[in-house]
């Protein structure tokens, strides 16, 4: 088996190591493609179908680098749960004949991780994680400015020990998710005046604090 590991600026540096890692640990060559959405003026658009184009985009690269590895069929790891959820993304998929053995067999989330907790894989209670340029509502360009900011926002408040943070860059507000668990810390703690700084910088107001719904 071969992964094949799209490198986008849309990724955390965090992600991207764990990606590494995981290959590593599981004994698995990891073919690395570096593939820059921001170059395409379609998706720096944000139109409500940004997801499809992006995933048609990187797939289709994906696939035509099947045969140089010697390789048939293109699995992912959709689960059976992504199947109720707005997803465009997923038409890509199903456009290019990509396979999603977990959600064939009806695996959900939960499932996905009880299985990965009992072969061993570390990362089997990580938060979910997304695409950085779903931060940024349809119709707002997306930037490498607003992709780096929501990005250095997270990655701090990850390391003060908020994991699955969301930052959120809208039209007048930017909003920090959060756990339901650690509203409350977050509140208290002296983090908040920092940020709300950093919001009015960029010419938000105000700093909203919402609780982060896992999907």
């Amino acid at each position: 088996m071969l992964a094949f590991h799209a490198v986008t600026p849309l990724q955390t540096a965090a992600e991207q190591r764990r990606a590494i890692a995981l290959a590593a640990r599981c004994g698995c060559r990891l073919v690395r493609f570096e593939i820059d959405p921001l170059a395409w003026p379609e998706f720096v658009a944000n139109p409500p179908e940004r997801c499809y184009l992006c995933k048609k985009k990187i797939y289709s690269q994906l696939v035509a680098a099947l045969p140089e590895y010697g390789c048939h069929v293109l699995l992912d790891g959709t689960n059976a749960d992504d199947l109720h959820d707005d997803r465009p993304g997923l038409t890509a998929l199903r456009e290019l004949g990509i396979q999603s053995p977990l959600a064939d067999i009806g695996l959900r989330k939960d499932d996905v991780r009880r299985c990965a907790r009992e072969i061993g894989i570390p990362t089997w209670d990580a938060p979910s994680s997304s695409c950085l340029a779903t931060r940024i509502p349809h119709g707002q360009p997306i930037t490498p400015e607003k992709i780096g900011f929501v990005a250095r926002m997270e990655e701090y408040l990850t390391g003060q020990g908020f994991p699955g943070c969301r930052v959120r860059w809208g039209a007048k507000n930017l909003t920090i998710e959060v756990r339901k668990e650690d509203i409350s810390r977050l509140t208290a703690l002296s983090i908040t005046p920092l940020f709300h700084k950093m919001a009015y910088q960029k010419g938000f107001t105000p700093l909203l604090i919402a609780q982060r719904i896992a999907k």
